[in-house]
């Protein structure tokens, strides 16, 4: 009987999340394979049902194409008005979500799920607007396509050689309370193609020649099902296993590196974890001291941030060995499966480096290594003779030229030690290159290496000014020096990465450690706003700006209110914004507000004026409170209005924001974004541990 008892943990999460699924809306996806099958249609014909049961029912935003059967089902049915937005000299049209909210239909019908929002709007794609919509309780109709699921995006172009742009994660089609499938065979929908009842008949034609061929059709109505099949199959092991735990005894982890073949990666592990119903996680590796391109670095954050959005676990490590890294953070993470991509350097590169695949298999003991090709992309350019041109690769010259000279400056100093012995030469040389390998870049040390062993042959062994060598002993002094160059430069390196990523590890660390001791110690909320901008600044190097709710749960950005700290170039003892005015007898009304008080001794008393950052405007003052409201981060970097220059996480109870505004303007990485969530919490914690001293 004791094996059978149900677990309080588990009880505790389904009472939570039937209590969320309470007051949440219910969608309702109508799936097809492609564009003309009629899923539109099937919408709005079922949605005649509830409204002619008395329901209310509102037609959000749906996209006719001039279809006149389409059209007429829109008669009878109240439309909101659409959200005009302009773009580049162009007019176009938006579902409005504001005005959604404002009337709160029961039944608000919404088409295209995976569409793309114009530029300005609070959400960059339309399934976002769509879960907002589910949050404030409003039922959701909605359209999608499959080659629109982010996991399918690969299998669609191997087949059909085009590039869906506009996706969604598999988790809001899983997490759809009802899926209908709109079914159609490919003859019929080539039919309604030609009688021009999908597109205009221009349009209609060149769809023929490219997209909707046979072949194509069949392939998506092929995965259309299969996919259905599948989530019905989700469902009935559901139900089946209804009150119990279904174990899960694997764990997969896929490698996530600046190759624009990672994508494929990410979007294979997830199917492979949605198969299996098993955890995976995304992990990302910084070699300390190398350096990394921009593009591959956004390129690795963007899918990172993919991988989050399909339900993966983000991870950032730092480190000098990738497949070492890698291997002792899945052990860590008990993981049974990893999956990383194929090499693509050629025989010869994988035999002069190893490559990670090798690693991986070397190092993995019982976890098991899968092994996934490479989408090969769009050709690459060819020359005139019709052979592929390879891209050039960026080369650090200033660090070769630095080891060219530094080679010639020991040559120099050797002459002048040329009446001591050959061996003192020969560590002049070795120091030289000691000193390139300090740079923690193994080509140049290399170089330098060998440019030494060179140098040495040229100019100290005879004959001199020749590179014929006529005693063995000179060969094996070259040799050795050459050898031993490169092995103290490959040292030389590994030893400043591992020393930097020590450093970066020890950074971050110290960061959270001094925060939460000072925090542990403020007694009022000015303190811990303050030490809150500083620590946070300091650790993501940004403009740092604080906003508390007042007893209503607003944000008004006024001055007593706001603050901004910058975290370079700011003394801490001084302050560079503006403090909350509440000291040690203020008063909090509320957990979820500050109310406005008088400044007590060893408060610090507000500026006069605030700062340029501390001047928020009315649309990032928005971006902080629905930021509030949802308990959700958004602006920079994010899906959730990124065309606001602050990145804003909530305190948590609704006791107001913090805002990071990197100084490069960049999206803060993962890893980042997990240390502001981190430090958010440790801000929240010390502001409600107040409160409760106040008002036990």
């Amino acid at each position: 009987m004791e094996t059978q008892r149900p677990n309080p943990d588990e009880l505790l999460a389904q009472v939570q999340a039937e209590q969320r699924q309470a007051v949440r809306g219910r969608l309702k996806v109508f799936f097809g394979a492609c564009a003309g099958v009629g899923k539109t249609f099937t919408m709005l014909q079922t949605a005649r049902a509830p409204l002619g049961a008395g329901l209310d029912v509102v037609v959000g935003y749906v996209e006719p194409h001039a279809r006149p059967e389409t059209m007429a089902l829109l008669h009878g049915l109240e439309t909101l008005p659409v959200r005009r937005v302009d773009y580049r000299g162009a007019t176009l049209t938006e579902f409005d979500l504001d005005g959604a909210l404002r009337r709160k239909p029961k039944l608000l019908l919404v088409d295209e799920l995976a569409h793309t929002n114009a530029p300005g709007s609070r959400h960059a794609k339309r399934w976002q607007d769509v879960t907002e919509l589910l949050e404030a309780g409003i039922d959701v109709y909605t359209t999608l396509n499959v080659q629109h699921i982010e996991t399918l995006n690969d299998v669609v172009a191997q087949f059909s050689s085009v590039r869906v742009r506009e996706t969604v994660p598999d988790t809001i089609f899983d997490q759809a309370d009802e899926v209908e499938l709109v079914d159609l065979p490919p003859d019929d929908l080539l039919q309604r193609l030609a009688e021009g009842k999908v597109y205009v008949p221009d349009r209609a034609a060149a769809a023929l020649r490219s997209f909707f061929q046979k072949a194509n059709l069949v392939a998506l109505r092929e995965l259309a099902l299969r996919r259905m099949a599948e989530r019905v199959n989700v469902q009935a092991e559901s139900y089946r296993h209804e009150g119990e735990v279904v174990p899960t005894t694997d764990r997969l982890l896929v490698c996530v590196g600046p190759s624009p073949f990672s994508s494929r990666l990410v979007r294979a592990a997830a199917r492979m974890a949605m198969t299996q119903r098993c955890p995976w996680l995304a992990v990302s590796v910084e070699l300390a001291g190398s350096r990394v391109s921009q593009e591959a670095q956004d390129r690795v954050w963007a899918n990172l941030r993919m991988a989050g959005l399909l339900g993966a676990e983000t991870a950032t490590l730092s480190g000098v060995d990738v497949a070492r890294e890698i291997v002792a953070y899945a052990q860590a993470r008990h993981v049974t499966v990893i999956v990383v991509g194929k090499s693509l350097r050629g025989r010869w590169g994988d035999l002069l480096r190893s490559s990670l695949v090798h690693g991986l298999i070397r190092q993995a003991g019982s976890i098991d290594v899968h092994v996934v090709s490479g989408d090969p992309g769009p050709s690459p350019p060819r020359r005139a003779d019709g052979r592929p041109r390879r891209p050039r690769p960026e080369w650090p010259w200033r660090n070769y030229v630095l080891s060219v000279l530094i080679v010639a400056a020991c040559t120099g100093v050797g002459k002048l030690l040329a009446t001591f012995y050959l061996s003192t030469t020969v560590l002049v040389y070795l120091l030289g290159v000691m000193l390139i390998a300090l740079q923690g870049r193994r080509g140049p040390a290399v170089l330098a290496a060998l440019l030494s062993a060179s140098a040495l042959n040229l100019f100290f062994l005879e004959p001199l000014h020749t590179f014929v060598l006529v005693n063995p002993v000179y060969w094996a002094t070259a040799s050795a020096l050459a050898v031993a160059g490169v092995v103290v430069s490959t040292l030389a390196v590994r030893v400043r990465r591992q020393a930097d990523a020590a450093r970066q590890r020890e950074l971050r660390t110290l960061a959270l450690y001094a925060m939460s001791r000072e925090l542990a110690t403020a007694s009022t909320v000015s303190q811990v706003t303050e030490l809150a901008r500083r620590h946070v600044g300091k650790a993501l190097t940004g403009d740092v700006l604080m906003l508390l709710a007042d007893p209503t749960g607003r944000l008004d950005g006024s001055e007593r209110n706001a603050g901004v700290n910058r975290g370079a170039g700011v003394s801490p003892a001084r302050p560079a914004g503006i403090l909350p005015a509440s000291g040690v007898d203020g008063d909090f009304a509320s957990s979820s507000g500050l109310a406005n008080g008088t400044h007590n001794a060893g408060e610090t008393p507000a500026s006069p004026a605030a700062p340029a950052a501390a001047r928020l405007g009315a649309q990032d003052l928005a971006v902080a409170q629905w930021v509030l409201e949802h308990n959700q981060p958004a602006g920079l970097g994010t899906d959730t209005l990124p065309a606001c220059p602050f990145l804003f996480a909530p305190l948590g109870s609704s006791i107001g924001v913090i805002g990071v505004r990197p100084l490069d303007r960049r999206p803060l990485w993962p890893d980042q974004l997990q240390l502001l969530t981190t430090m958010a919490a440790l801000v929240s914690g010390a502001l409600e541990r107040i409160r409760m001293t106040r008002f036990p």
